[in-house]
């Protein structure tokens, strides 16, 4: 009877050590997750930005383009009313059209102009909050090349500088990397897993 309980209680213990051990492991990858989920966030926002730069610049040029030929048509109508002498009064449509164009064309110029700037000024804000990001998280993680990916996903892969054996059902960092993690999580929209993780001991 009592044997039966030993190796009963040894069968709990043994299942909670194990249980202990996956939720070890699980808050581990779901703070991999959460870091690497905004590692890509960055990322893909600087592409959109550069991408609506782009888009903009092509523009700018376009409507610049438009306006030259608008203004070189516009040169061509005056001079030929100037020769024939026709008043004022009597411009004809095309030539009214044309100056009203012109102006719309000069107010999309601007408009992309003040647009282009304010893209500008978003990538360098989002590539120096990505370099600090880069920064804090290089103390506890790796960016890796990552092989097999989906099409249209980012090829890279952060993993813990510090590895687990798959035979530990803990696996603490170092100290320092604890405390960079802790600190780390605090920019995160879900800080808990990293918390959780970086508490381990």
């Amino acid at each position: 009877m009592i044997s039966r309980f030993l190796v009963l209680l040894s069968f709990v213990t043994l299942s909670a050590s194990l249980q202990a051990g996956e939720g070890s492991a699980d808050v581990r990858e779901q703070c991999r997750a959460a870091i690497s989920g905004t590692y890509l966030n960055f990322m893909n926002d600087l592409d959109l930005l550069k991408i609506s730069l782009a888009s903009s610049s092509e523009a700018g040029f376009a409507l610049k383009a438009r306006k030259l030929v608008s203004v070189k048509e516009l040169q061509g109508l005056e001079a030929k009313n100037e020769a024939l002498k026709v008043p004022a009064s009597d411009l004809d449509e095309e030539l009214v059209g044309l100056r009203n164009a012109i102006d719309s064309t000069t107010d999309s110029i601007q408009d992309t102009e003040v647009r282009i700037v304010t893209v500008k000024d978003q990538i360098a804000a989002k590539e120096k909050a990505f370099k600090e990001f880069q920064d804090k998280i290089r103390t506890v993680f790796e960016v890796q090349k990552a092989l097999g990916v989906s099409q249209g996903a980012y090829p890279i892969r952060l993993q813990y500088r510090h590895g687990c054996s798959e035979y530990k059902l803990l696996c603490p960092l170092p100290k320092a990397q604890a405390e960079s993690l802790f600190s780390l999580s605090r920019t995160l929209e879900d800080p808990t897993p990293c918390q959780r993780y970086a508490q381990i001991h």
